[in-house]
């Protein structure tokens, strides 16, 4: 996971990985931030 944040890192796309209290495991999110906002993309992995 860190090798991809850090690939992304370096094409100039923020990640920010955010993770419940409650389940670490379970609940991940990754939002994907290019410089311009009105596009925001977001993946989500259950």
């Amino acid at each position: 996971m860190d090798l991809l944040i850090r690939e992304l890192s370096e094409a100039g796309i923020t990640v920010e990985v955010f993770y419940l209290d409650d389940e670490p495991e379970a609940s991940e999110s990754l939002s994907f931030n290019p410089s311009e906002k009105p596009n925001q993309g977001k993946a989500q992995f259950p």
